[in-house]
């Protein structure tokens, strides 16, 4: 059943919905121990995106409301909201050089306008990016550490950069 599951997601295509249920599925093995995290990160961005953020609703956001969930499956910039707070997650491999440039437009939309409201009143915004295990301290991972401090800074975000 993993390798099935893991395959369906693998191939191109899949309606929001369909990608959506079958993250909840992988998710829920991952958090068992039947899929490793490292399978993970051989799904196409977008697919990975969806299982990651389907895991962590299950942990790290289990007590925050799962925007990401909404709209059948997809929820423009945000994926978590807690009270005044919303998540933005994004995945990236962190393997080449640069990287980092590619979330650049993200942090960016998260202010634009001023930024999201939350009962009429701009919300705080925290920027969580999740790389895979072991690159946190690579060369690489620290430079888009350190770009992605200091545009987080710039633009008055929490950053939280962590290995998943």
């Amino acid at each position: 059943m993993k390798s099935d599951l893991l395959t369906s997601l693998s191939t191109k295509g899949g309606s929001s919905s369909i990608v959506r249920r079958q993250a909840q599925e992988v998710a829920t093995l991952v958090l068992k121990g039947d899929v490793s995290v490292e399978d993970i990160w051989k799904l196409d961005a977008r697919k990975r995106g969806v299982v990651v953020e389907e895991v962590l609703a299950k942990s790290d956001y289990k007590h925050w409301w799962n925007v990401g969930a909404a709209q059948n499956g997809f929820f423009e910039m945000v994926d978590f909201q807690a009270g005044n707070t919303l998540a933005s997650l994004k995945t990236s491999s962190a393997n080449y050089d640069g990287w980092f440039y590619k979330l650049a437009p993200d942090i960016r939309d998260l202010v634009r306008g001023g930024g999201p409201k939350v009962d009429g009143e701009y919300a705080r915004k925290l920027f969580d990016v999740r790389i895979p295990k072991g690159t946190m301290n690579t060369v690489l991972g620290q430079q888009g550490k350190k770009y992605l401090e200091e545009m987080c800074d710039l633009y008055k975000i929490t950053l939280k950069v962590e290995e998943f």
